[in-house]
């Protein structure tokens, strides 16, 4: 025995243990399914700024120079950190399977013939069986996220070096 209580097995937990649970955990899955959209909310803002940064690169190019190279090669950099923004964010806003707590169909025809305290813990072991699918998910989000961070970070450095020496040579 696993000593975690199925539905209908021994040992039952109380009505009141059930209630409990069942309120602490009924709002779980939209919290996660927010917290994946606030994830995606992160990457297309870094992904606003960066595309503002590569196209700040752009308009800085000294058309002659003898650092002319250094700003070509840091240009190309920019370029390919703009890049891995651009996949880190479609990887981040891919659709994922998330599992909802929405009972508004199938509630009557699951669970109509169950006592209150039935349906609560019918409901917790749904919420407590999706959990593991919405935490992958956001887990997920949250690596592309770090990934567009670090490229969008990483494209700013490759600009700003762009910015000064532009400035030095065209000075």
């Amino acid at each position: 025995m696993s000593g975690r209580p199925e539905l209908g097995g021994e040992p039952s937990p109380s009505p009141d243990t059930i209630s409990l649970i069942y309120q602490h955990l009924r709002g779980a899955p939209a919290s996660r399914i927010h917290d994946g959209q606030r994830q995606e909310a992160k990457a297309v803002n870094l992904f606003a700024a960066a595309t503002v940064l590569v196209g700040l690169a752009g308009i800085s190019q000294p058309h002659s120079g003898s650092w002319r190279w250094l700003i070509v090669l840091l240009s190309a950099c920019a370029a390919i950190a703009y890049a891995t923004v651009v996949g880190a964010t479609v990887f981040t806003l891919w659709p994922r399977a998330y599992r909802a707590a929405d009972y508004d169909e199938s509630l009557w025809l699951r669970f109509w013939d169950m006592t209150p305290t039935a349906i609560q813990h019918a409901v917790v072991e749904d919420i407590t069986a999706g959990s593991k699918t919405n935490k992958v998910a956001n887990a997920a989000r949250e690596v592309g996220v770090y990934w567009v961070l670090g490229a969008t970070a990483a494209e700013a450095l490759f600009v700003a070096g762009v910015v000064i020496l532009a400035r030095a040579v065209l000075g």
